[in-house]
């Protein structure tokens, strides 16, 4: 019987101490389905699969990303876009190799190593390190300036960092401070 209360006092502290941990902020994107033939931020979705990369000619092709469940894709665009028109326009614009996360159910995305290859006739760069190891897509929400963050654990670039309250604290203060 000493048995099974000192485990449930141990359950309950494991849950207590958890919930402390738990940081709750405000998402600073929205999270758009990846349509049919569609690219949006270098997350190209073609037939049953999602592509991460950029490329001169069509012709030249890139692995898949792997597992990449293609019914809950989707990618944070920045919510000082309007719409995804105003966001689309302005990556035509710049051309631009923006870096942006993803997720889909089973995992969370984020453009971590780029490969890029040259050529006269061909080239381009595909993401070939872009799984956000440790992140729940379920409870992921991006902060702004590459910042990531699922409650517990927060990730700069898909990559985790470490940090406490007060440093998202600061981080919160510092967006605010350059949305004015």
């Amino acid at each position: 019987m000493k048995i099974i209360n000192y485990i449930t006092i141990l359950s309950l502290t494991i849950m207590v101490f958890s919930c402390r941990n738990t940081i709750e902020v405000e998402c600073k994107c929205t999270w758009v389905k990846l349509e049919e033939d569609e690219t949006i931020a270098g997350y190209i979705r073609s037939g049953n699969l999602i592509y991460g990369g950029w490329v001169l000619n069509p012709l030249d092709s890139f692995p898949p990303l792997s597992n990449a469940d293609i019914q809950t894709f989707e990618v944070c665009i920045g919510r000082s876009y309007a719409s995804l028109d105003e966001f689309m326009t302005a990556e035509r614009q710049r051309w631009s190799m923006t870096r942006l996360y993803a997720r889909d159910k089973n995992r969370v995305y984020y453009p971590i190593m780029i490969l890029c290859e040259d050529g006269i006739y061909h080239g381009g760069c595909f993401f070939e390190e872009y799984v956000v190891i440790g992140a729940n897509p379920k409870t992921f929400k991006y902060l702004g300036e590459g910042y990531g963050i699922d409650g517990k654990r927060l990730f700069h670039r898909g990559v985790r960092v470490r940090y406490d309250r007060n440093t998202i604290k600061r981080l919160l203060e510092a967006q605010q401070c350059d949305e004015k």
